[in-house]
């Protein structure tokens, strides 16, 4: 049975572990043992076998360690509990050092490790202590069983053995005098250790010499055995040996064939002295490509001359990994390839410890990867679908999203050869809503493709679509608070800077919470001001609006009350009021609330725009000012526009007058094809203005008659892609491109000036 978490003060944990003490082992052997009604099952495995150490006599006040002696018939891997098995009859708990019967360390659970540390070494390394393990400060005896387990198939079976160790209180505590403070040391050179004999040599602890052992590792191993059979009369002086070098050092004094022992409270450092080999890599980690294998060249070098060959070893290989040295064995001064292979489907960081071992000398380094899976296959589009029409100017672009890419890059282009772009960039979701406006009535081609550190991946299936004259336009004044006291009016407004001659208008993504609906009235107020009251008290005591409204909607008042499904209907009052208007303003969605003591929050709301466009940037003429010429759309040009030149214009020129156009905001000018050729009969084509910047994307600039900056004048910031400019065949000697202070020009793709 357990009792863990239930015993209050006594509790030395607050749940249980999942294995039985040796007592409950006990009971169950017993019982099957005596049981006649059970059906037992033969198991085809032979039990461990523990072997039966010697009982012994230590010193009060000191620790100890038990190790435990075992073997299996079949060569099963097997774990170790040793567990204090003394009655408590006058003690209590939690125990204490004088307790003359009873456990004085509770259970631990099962380890690989055949060594029991008592106490915990952790503790003994720390210098402190726990409540649930307790050194005896008197005489007594302490019986401890030591139950093996081996694990065979789907069972597993147990042994056990029992060994008695008795404190005496005529000696102890044994203890480590030396290096309790930080100490400095050197490779070859003698160093004097003192401890506390503290009567260990008399009757019955009878310990007439100890074995000094040193760790480097912070005192939980020690490989380093700096004397055996050394007088334990409490000193002795020893030579530090080679390959010790670590600022972790500790020393161990054990009693010579027995079980207690005791450590220096504090770190050593230990510097070169000794020859010795050193290890380093190149390339010193991996991060990148998972393409099944990686490789490295381990360097073995050399410390005051160091010549004994180097054995290579790794540990903590990425699941099933396979490594491979050649050569395993090296000289000091040379190399070794290591080769890590069967890494395929394996991402994320990995720790490999590559060690080299020459005798005692141990180096280890560590190989730091990060494998990052190839991307094999595009995006999947969701959309706008393949040859969707009547597709918003603004459109939401979406596709499936593939694991193992953290960024996706897109392309909007006007033909599938993605020669002329309209959009691009790069977004980390998996799906991105555009800004700027497409042309409307235009067929477009998009794809998708995920990018990691590894690898930009290949491009999805390019999909078409065409647009039609319709954006959406999503308020930003959200949320807002419907107060529950009065009779409130509250505003939310939504800016809209598309010229548009209204044609339909939708008011869509309505959503909020109220506690009462049939208390809210819902105007809509144009930047003409006009003002119709769409939807009139809904339903009555139902919470909460999720909707939709358009002229061409389910029939009206046939939402659900509450009306929350997100589906469209048709208003109260038509929204065809709008029609005919300019779409660009200040929109003002009007809530108002007729009763008291029910309020709410307006969430969001939108509308979808259709019409129009006011401003015509697709440049469809080569002379002229009015609709479809270049003048005419920088003219009417919102900042941050980009006017798109007809791939019909493709190959044509483009003749903008006698006056050059002087760019008083920031605007791109884009080819959709074929390179057309802007030009004029006036001094220059381009003069830009103090803070504006102009991009000229796949087209040609032709200077006028002017000797400086015949082409382009630029105060501001110039940006060509993918251009050329051209000097005026009947001008000699002319500048094309006038910087003049404060501007500069940024140049991308393949660009030429003809001067």
């Amino acid at each position: 049975m357990a009792y863990a978490g239930i015993c209050g003060a006594q509790d030395l944990q607050p749940h249980s572990d999942a294995y039985f003490h040796a007592r409950s082992l006990l009971q169950i052997s017993n019982h099957m043992t005596a049981t006649s009604c059970a059906t037992f099952i033969t198991l085809n495995n032979q039990a461990p076998v523990a072997g039966s150490p010697p009982n012994y006599n230590i010193p009060i006040s000191t620790p100890f360690v038990l190790t435990a002696q075992a073997t299996d018939p079949e060569n099963d891997p097997l774990t170790y509990c040793w567990e204090e098995y003394d009655l408590e009859i006058n003690s209590s708990e939690p125990p204490a050092a004088n307790d003359t019967d009873g456990p004085l360390f509770r259970s631990f659970n099962p380890g690989t490790s055949p060594n029991r540390y008592f106490p915990n070494l952790t503790d003994i390394v720390n210098n402190t202590s726990t409540l649930w393990e307790v050194l005896p400060s008197v005489t007594r005896t302490m019986t401890f069983r030591m139950t093996v387990r081996d694990y065979h198939n789907i069972a597993g079976c147990t042994d056990e053995d029992d060994v008695v160790v008795t404190s005496n209180s005529n000696s102890g505590p044994f203890v480590v005098t030396s290096q309790n403070a930080a100490t400095t040391w050197t490779e070859g050179t003698s160093q004097t250790i003192t401890w506390n004999v503290a009567n260990t040599t008399a009757s019955p602890v009878s310990c007439s010499t100890v074995e000094i052992r040193m760790s480097i590792d912070g005192g939980f191993s020690y490989p380093f055995v700096l004397a055996t059979n050394e007088t334990n009369d409490g000193s002795a002086t020893l030579v530090i040996p080679a390959c010790s070098a670590t600022n972790q050092a500790r020393i161990m004094v054990k009693g010579t064939n027995n079980i207690f022992f005791d450590i220096n409270n504090a770190n050593i450092t230990i510097n070169l002295g000794l020859p010795t080999f050193t290890l380093a890599l190149n390339p010193a980690s991996y991060t990148g490509c998972n393409n099944g294998s990686v490789q490295t060249t381990v360097q073995v070098g050399q410390f005051m001359g160091y010549t004994n060959p180097v054995t290579l070893s790794i540990s903590n290989l990425p699941p099933n990994a396979n490594a491979i040295f050649n050569p395993v064995v090296v000289n000091p001064g040379s190399n070794s390839t290591l080769t890590i292979s069967n890494l395929i489907g394996l991402t994320g960081s990995y720790t490999p410890l590559i060690t080299g071992t020459s005798g005692m000398c141990t180096s280890a380094i560590a190989f730091p990867l990060t494998l990052i899976a190839l991307i094999n296959t595009g995006p999947t589009l969701v959309n706008p679908d393949n040859n969707a029409t009547e597709v918003l100017m603004n459109p939401l672009l979406d596709w499936q999203p593939i694991a193992v890419v953290t960024q996706y890059e897109y392309e909007v282009a006007y033909d599938n050869s993605f020669t002329v772009l309209a959009a691009s960039g790069s977004v980390m979701a998996d799906q991105i809503k555009l800004t700027s406006l497409l042309l409307p009535n235009t067929t477009y081609s998009w794809r998708v493709r995920g990018v990691n550190a590894c690898m930009n991946g290949p491009w999805s299936t390019v999909f078409s679509f065409t647009t039609g004259s319709c954006l959406i336009v999503n308020s930003t004044n959200v949320p807002v608070i419907i107060p529950p006291n009065g009779q409130p009016t509250v505003n939310s407004t939504l800016a809209n800077n598309t010229s548009m001659t209204i044609s339909d208008l939708d008011v869509i993504n309505l959503a909020g919470t109220h506690s009462r609906m049939d208390d809210l009235q819902f105007s809509l107020k144009s930047p003409q001001a006009t003002q119709i009251l769409f939807w009139n008290r809904p339903c009555t005591t139902e919470d909460n609006f999720n909707i939709n409204f358009s002229d061409e909607g389910l029939p009206n008042n046939t939402w659900p009350c509450p009306p929350i499904n997100g589906l469209t209907y048709v208003p109260d009052v038509l929204l065809s009021a709008f029609d005919g208007q300019q779409a660009s303003g200040t929109w003002t969605l009007i809530i108002h609330d007729v009763a008291s003591q029910a309020g709410g929050i307006l969430e969001s709301w939108g509308l979808q725009l259709c019409g129009v466009m006011s401003c015509q940037l697709l440049v469809t003429q080569t002379s002229g000012g009015g609709a479809g010429s270049l003048p005419a759309a920088i003219n009417c040009a919102m900042p941050g526009d980009t006017i798109t030149i007809s791939s019909q214009l493709a190959g044509q020129t483009i003749n903008i007058g006698s006056n050059p156009i002087t760019i008083v905001k920031n605007l791109v000018i884009k080819a959709q094809s074929g390179n057309p050729n802007i030009t004029g009969n006036g001094t220059r084509v381009f003069n830009i203005n103090s803070g504006m910047s102009l991009e000229c994307n796949a087209l040609t600039v032709t200077a006028g008659t002017s000797m400086n900056g015949g082409a382009i004048s630029n105060t501001g910031t110039l940006k060509l892609k993918n251009a050329v400019i051209k000097k005026n065949s009947m001008v000699n000697g002319a500048t094309l491109v006038q910087n003049n202070p404060g501007g500069t020009m940024n140049v991308m793709g393949t660009c030429n000036i003809n001067q």
